[in-house]
């Protein structure tokens, strides 16, 4: 007979655990009403046992996963508040400043630079008209309806520039870095999907450090043929923070 065929055909049974006979022989001696208690206790351990030892069933591939906060979400809940300034904007691209307030005095938390689709999918129009006049991407899009879904890029590093540390008031003494992130967003709604918009982040140290970045994105593999963009993206988010303008509006 072949044996290894026998032993992986009969399942393996769980046991009691070797204790149970002794506290049964002990707790027949006790008072009813504590006998009940013991018996209870020990009832309870055992399950727990058992149910450690009990696989966990994985989750279904179209089962909800949760969402992650937004970076608008996550400013106002560090901060307290959350506000948006578009500092350049054209058909195709928009350049932001996610801020908070103290004392009156707005400080960039996040530096959004936004590259939209071209052209935007018809269901889309609704949310990117009010994005284009003012509204922030991730707080519009949830309030028409769509699902938002983040795919990393690159993660990185920056040094600081003095077009950021004028909106960031940081000084040039402070030598952080600047964490920042590049993703492409992409929505769902109704059984429809799209990807929206291509964005860098550049972040505030006392917001977001590399490492927490890392513990939010993950480190993203390279893809082939993402390589180009990257650059670019990474190109222009460097020559932005070195703008000593930043902070002004561009004039139409």
């Amino acid at each position: 007979m072949n044996t290894d065929r026998l032993h992986k055909a009969v399942p393996r049974t769980r046991c009691l655990p070797l204790w149970l006979p002794l506290w049964l022989s002990l707790v027949t001696a006790m008072p009813a009403q504590v006998m009940a208690q013991v018996v209870t206790q020990v009832a309870d351990r055992v399950a727990d046992q058992v149910a450690a030892q009990a696989p966990t069933a994985a989750p279904a591939d179209n089962a909800p996963r949760p969402t992650a906060p937004l970076n608008s979400d996550r400013i106002r809940a560090a901060f307290g508040s959350y506000g948006l300034d578009v500092l350049r904007q054209d058909a195709e691209r928009r350049v932001s400043n996610l801020y908070s307030e103290t004392a009156g005095s707005r400080i960039c938390r996040t530096l959004a630079i936004s590259q939209f689709s071209n052209p935007v999918p018809e269901p889309l129009s609704s949310a990117h008209r009010r994005i284009l006049e003012g509204g922030s991407i991730g707080i519009t899009l949830r309030e028409e309806g769509w699902r938002i879904s983040k795919t990393p890029l690159f993660t990185g590093q920056l040094p600081n520039g003095i077009g950021f540390e004028k909106i960031a008031r940081l000084s040039r003494q402070d030598g952080r870095e600047l964490a920042l992130v590049m993703y492409d967003l992409s929505v769902e709604r109704a059984g429809l999907e799209y990807r929206y918009v291509t964005i860098t982040e550049i972040y505030h140290p006392d917001y977001l450090s590399y490492d927490e970045v890392i513990s939010i994105y993950g480190s993203p593999p390279a893809r082939a043929g993402d390589e180009a963009r990257i650059s670019s993206l990474l190109s222009e988010a460097r020559d932005l923070i070195n703008q000593p303008e930043l902070a002004q509006p561009e004039t139409p």
